[in-house]
């Protein structure tokens, strides 16, 4: 049995050693969408996931129209609380991580060259949201008042596709599939907050134009295992495999 263990040893020490030799890292984890609800606003209000009600409108005194089959909700540009303001909003998010999600939507403006959100995340609490500056750069709003916008502008009066991705404290902002912006913000203020909207309630400022295919989701990171895990986990099968071996062609002790 002594002779047995010792060649088990020798056995897992060499592949040990070996093993030092090929390991390699682990491959960065994979980071997962899950959708936390979708709107489409083609010919319709409701959320396309069935996880929470449909989207509300608001209008002093009337709302925006019906959305239209083709180019979806049409808002007027005007803050709610001002005569013939409008808005349109979430029902309240509670599925979402306020520390790693993202929004993303397509939208049209005939007036890109004012200060405007194009989607609010936080009714009360405006935690995060996509916006356009005076002069048409689409850029973010963070924790009630702070900006920062990219260089890339925004043409009158033509469709463009916007993803704010925001994972523990740094974001990604990307206008038509291209990345135009991202860096660190820190931890946000969301608080209880969990709705979206197309009004900045504490600048008194709206969205002007078209909106649809909006998109609320949480990222999730999934770890791949890599070289080094394959490894291991072989290793130890092994090393299994050659214990038992040895085992059943040692003789008998007396």
């Amino acid at each position: 049995m002594r002779n047995v263990m010792r060649r088990l040893f020798l056995v897992v020490a060499a592949a040990l050693a070996a093993a030092t030799l090929t390991l390699s890292p682990v491959r960065a984890a994979t980071v997962v969408e899950t959708p936390v609800a979708a709107y489409t606003l083609l010919g319709t209000l409701i959320d396309a996931t069935g996880n929470y009600h449909p989207m509300q409108l608001l209008g002093n005194p009337a709302p925006p129209g019906p959305p239209s089959a083709v180019d979806g909700l049409h808002l007027s540009g005007d803050y709610f609380y001002n005569p013939n303001g409008q808005d349109a909003f979430t029902d309240y998010l509670r599925t979402l991580d306020t520390t790693s999600f993202g929004m993303r939507l397509e939208f049209r403006t005939s007036d890109p060259t004012r200060l405007q959100p194009v989607l609010m995340g936080g009714y009360s609490y405006r935690f995060l949201g996509i916006y356009l500056d005076s002069v048409g750069d689409l850029g973010i709003k963070y924790n009630n008042s702070n900006f920062a916008f990219s260089s890339q502008q925004v043409s009158s009066d033509a469709w463009h596709a916007a993803d704010l991705r925001y994972r523990n404290g740094t974001f990604e902002l990307y206008l038509d599939d291209r990345q135009v912006l991202a860096g660190a913000v820190g931890p946000l203020n969301a608080s209880f907050d969990r709705t979206f909207a197309f009004n900045d309630y504490s600048f008194g400022l709206a969205f002007g134009g078209d909106v649809r295919n909006v998109a609320i989701y949480n990222l999730t990171a999934v770890p791949e295992p890599g070289t080094a895990a394959l490894w291991l986990a072989g290793l130890g099968f092994a090393a299994m495999r050659q214990r038992r071996k040895n085992l059943m062609a040692a003789p008998a002790s007396a």
